[in-house]
C-alpha cells in the first residue's frame, strides 16, 4: 500500500493491493475498492479484469463477472484458464449453452485438461441432460495418462444406473473404479 502513496496513478499497485484482500485478507469491500480504482487507470489490464471478475465471482455477482471474464478474454484470448473459469458465473446464471461453447473453447486450446472435460460431462449429464454426450466426456479423461480415472468411471456409472437404467453396464464402471 506504500506505493500507492507514492504513485497514486499506478494500476499494477492498485491491482496488488485488490489481490491481496480478494485472497489472503479476504476483504471483499477493500479488494473491489482498490480493483476498481486501478480498472479507472488503466480498463485494459488482464490482471484487473481477471482479478474482478474473480472478485465479483466470490461475490456472487455473475454478470459483473463475466464482464470482467469478457474483458480478460479479450486482453489474453489464448488464455484456456479464461474460458474454463468464465463457466462458473454461466452455469450459476443458468446460461448453460454459454458455459458450453467456453468449455468447448477452452479444449480447443487445451485438450489436455481432465477437469474440463469432466465438467463439461457435468454440464450435459446435470443440465442438458444428454447422457451419451456426457459418457463421451468421461472417456476422453480415460485417455490421459497419470490421471485419477476413479470420478470418471464413478460418473459414467451413475449415468448408467440411474438415468439410462443399465444396471450391468454401472456395475462394469463401478467395478473399474474400484480395481
Amino acid at each position: 500500500l506504500k506505493i500507492i502513496e507514492i504513485d497514486s496513478l499506478n494500476s499494477i499497485a492498485y491491482n496488488s493491493a485488490g489481490n491481496l484482500f480478494l485472497g489472503d485478507l479476504n476483504d471483499l469491500e477493500k479488494a473491489e475498492e482498490y480493483l476498481l480504482k486501478g480498472y479507472e487507470l488503466d480498463n485494459n489490464q488482464f490482471n484487473l479484469n481477471f482479478n474482478l471478475a474473480r472478485l465479483y465471482n466470490k461475490k456472487e455477482e455473475y454478470a459483473l463477472s463475466i464482464k470482467y471474464y469478457e474483458k480478460a478474454i479479450e486482453i489474453n484470448p489464448q488464455d484456456k484458464d479464461l474460458y474454463y473459469y468464465i463457466t462458473t458465473p454461466y452455469e450459476k446464471l443458468r446460461m448453460y449453452e454459454e458455459a458450453e461453447k467456453n468449455y468447448l473453447k477452452a479444449i480447443e486450446l487445451d485438450a489436455k485438461d481432465s477437469d474440463v472435460y469432466f465438467d463439461l460431462g457435468e454440464l450435459y449429464e446435470y443440465n442438458f441432460k444428454i447422457y451419451e454426450k456426457a459418457i463421451s466426456q468421461y472417456l476422453k479423461i480415460l485417455e490421459f495418462e497419470n490421471e485419477d480415472h476413479v470420478n470418471a468411471y464413478y460418473a459414467i456409472a451413475r449415468i448408467y444406473f440411474y438415468d439410462l437404467n443399465d444396471n450391468e453396464k454401472a456395475v462394469q464402471y463401478l467395478k473399474k473404479a474400484n480395481d
